[in-house]
């Protein structure tokens, strides 16, 4: 903070275009929004699967300790290294686009 009471941003906003202080509203509310979605489907995808484990099990004749190994890869973060990369892409492009 400066003597006059002025904040010091660090680090200072930039002028580019890929700032996103500098995105319009429903840019920043639209990556904030697939961010959240995001984050809620990967959050939400072992208590679904779990939900399930018995019908998987019976209908591959295992036990159920052995269906709930799957839930590893879920939590595994090899998913989001295939996932992510693709996605920033994506996103990149249709933001280009409009």
């Amino acid at each position: 903070m400066t003597k006059d009471g002025k904040i010091i941003l660090d680090p200072q906003p930039d002028d580019s275009a890929n700032d996103p202080l500098n995105w319009q509203a429903w840019r920043r509310d639209s990556a904030l929004l697939s961010l959240g979605l995001f984050c809620m489907v990967g959050g939400g995808m072992t208590p679904i699967l779990a939900a399930g484990f018995g019908d998987v099990a019976d209908d591959y004749g295992v036990d159920v300790s052995t269906v709930s190994l799957t839930t590893g890869l879920c939590e595994s973060p090899i998913p989001s290294w295939i996932m992510v990369p693709p996605s920033a892409l994506i996103n990149h492009i249709s933001s280009e686009q409009i």
